[in-house]
């Protein structure tokens, strides 16, 4: 996003697809943590993460400031390695959202991920508060949903009020509604509330429902998407999640268990880090259109790969230390075949 021209045509939308499975994958192994041993343990959940995502994010950004320093003149490079540490800090999105550094930046991409992060030091400690109260399920459920509208209501009234539009988009407090509609449709699914009957015909009805949104909120519609329809296309996407999780079709699995799609997930969070500066070169280098998304995804698919197996996959083993011993996988990877909690970050 540049400016205040949101262009929803180009992948900003389904920005809200990851945010709903990031919310849904979190929650998930959340509960399972909870009815596996009665408790949950914040020191390992945020040191998984940290060993997740922070080597890989580290040798990223300094090959940016690197890059910045090398390539673009003072002014530039001095903003780069600004919008760095805020990356590091997860703060992007904040810097987007009230205009303080320049848009047209390297890192602009990290909001997102910062936007996650955020969500993640606050849904756990709340996740834990709800279930130490002893409140039954259907209440918790009622607090979230209400929590779903509440975000809705504050966006659709910052919207109708003249707020800034990057204001609204980069906001974690106005994006908020996407990663708890994935933190309902975790425990509807593991707490077994939706008859099966009526989930079967519902998911159908949302698949169809998705992509009939998914034409109408890219048509430019930018009123509809900042208001209301974030939160529509979410409840959409974690209605068809919550589908192929429970009764995956067969071909969804053989998909998913193709082997360049696995390979493809494993190393997703370095295509997410890279993704941007491989089109950021290929574009200072090459003037044909289609030769440079050729490029771009060569470059991607390269940097992706030295990141995965030689700063990730390290980390990653390390990372298992904070696993609780016979600890069993989560019901999607049951489902689906392989892990893809590690790899729910937006791209």
């Amino acid at each position: 996003m540049m400016g205040t021209n949101i262009d929803l045509t180009q992948g900003y939308l389904g920005v809200d697809i990851f945010f709903v499975l990031s919310g849904f994958l979190i929650t998930l192994l959340l509960i399972e943590e909870w009815e596996s041993s009665g408790k949950i343990s914040l020191k390992a959940f945020y040191m998984r993460r940290a060993l997740r995502l922070l080597p890989a994010l580290t040798v990223f950004l300094s090959v940016m400031i690197v890059y910045a320093l090398i390539a673009f003149p003072y002014d530039r490079a001095f903003k780069t390695t600004v919008v760095s540490v805020a990356s590091l800090g997860y703060s992007t999105n904040w810097l987007m959202a009230f205009h303080l550094y320049a848009e047209d930046q390297i890192l602009s991409h990290t909001w997102s991920l910062a936007i996650e992060e955020q969500f993640y030091l606050v849904w756990p400690l709340l996740f834990i508060f709800l279930l130490r109260c002893g409140l039954r399920r259907r209440t918790i459920l009622i607090i979230v949903a209400v929590a779903i509208l509440s975000v809705l209501f504050y966006r659709v009234t910052a919207f109708h009020s003249g707020a800034p539009l990057v204001r609204i988009y980069n906001g974690t407090d106005m994006r908020g509604d996407s990663l708890l509609i994935g933190c309902l449709a975790a425990m509807l699914l593991a707490w077994n509330v939706l008859p099966r009957l009526f989930q079967r015909a519902l998911g159908i009805a949302a698949f169809i429902s998705t992509l009939v949104i998914t034409m109408y909120l890219t048509g430019h519609n930018r009123g509809a998407v900042l208001s209301s329809g974030f939160t529509i296309y979410g409840l959409a996407v974690a209605i068809v999640l919550i589908s192929l999780v429970r009764e995956p079709p067969r071909l969804a699995l053989r998909l998913l268990e193709c082997r360049p799609l696995v390979w493809l997930g494993e190393i997703s969070y370095a295509v997410y880090l890279w993704h941007f500066f491989a089109i950021t070169l290929a574009m200072r280098w090459i003037d044909s259109p289609a030769m440079v998304s050729l490029m771009a995804m060569a470059f991607t698919l390269a940097f992706a790969s030295l990141s995965y197996y030689l700063i990730e996959k390290p980390f990653l083993r390390l990372k298992k230390r904070f696993q609780k011993v016979g600890e069993q996988s989560s019901q999607l990877d049951q489902r689906l075949g392989h892990n893809l909690g590690d790899y729910a970050i937006p791209s």
